[in-house]
């Protein structure tokens, strides 16, 4: 751990010492640092795939003129994924919560109008999907919100997948079959995923969801 630590200590001084460190921030930077290195590998030549390619991901956001019913999309790069917790305190109500279309400010480019609506939805899906929950609520965001969540063993996400939703990978539900999913009163802040559907069928991709963090 302590190498670990070093080696992160590269990217942000923070890490050297002994303090208590954010765990979400952790996260995110062994992530970048991985893209990175990986980045710099390929550059010189070495044959290496980089596991954060594991985790990545696309989201298309959908934007449709409120007047004429235009619309315009847009795309992004993700290897996880923050959920707002739900009131319910339940993924499936989580992901409804966090994937609910908005109304925007938006000038479309057709009628010139200012307002749209705003759905984002996944474009692709990853080998292994990492949702980070967002634990702090209340007024001033300040609150720690100690409610346990309680999550499916199997997470179905065609109703968040847009029309046409390629594979960026594939798993057999053969090689899952061993995996006992854990079904927790609650779980950490980063929820471990795997998608056990086969190529071809990704709008309805099923997750196999364990308490590992």
């Amino acid at each position: 751990m302590w190498k670990v630590k070093y080696s992160l200590s590269g990217y942000d001084l923070k890490y050297l010492g002994d303090t208590q460190q954010d765990a979400h921030e952790l996260l995110v930077n062994m992530l970048c640092q991985l893209k990175e290195e990986g980045m710099i590998l390929k550059t010189l030549g070495v044959s290496y795939t980089c596991p954060v390619s594991q985790l990545e991901f696309q989201l298309v956001s959908v934007r449709t003129c409120t007047s004429c019913g235009r619309e315009s999309s847009t795309r992004e790069d993700y290897n996880h994924f923050s959920l707002d917790l739900s009131p319910e305190r339940t993924l499936l109500s989580s992901l409804a919560l966090t994937f609910k279309g908005e109304k925007v400010e938006f000038k479309c480019e057709g009628c010139k109008g200012l307002h749209a609506t705003k759905l984002e939805l996944f474009h692709t899906l990853p080998l292994v999907l990492v949702l980070h929950l967002k634990r702090f609520g209340g007024p001033g965001g300040l609150e720690k919100l100690e409610a346990p969540l309680l999550f499916p063993s199997e997470l179905r996400l065609s109703t968040l997948c847009g029309d046409m939703v390629p594979h960026l990978h594939s798993a057999s539900p053969q090689a899952l079959t061993n995996l006992a999913p854990s079904i927790q009163g609650s779980i950490p802040q980063t929820l471990t995923s795997q998608v056990s559907s086969p190529a071809g069928e990704a709008k309805d991709s099923t997750l196999c969801c364990s308490g590992r963090s």
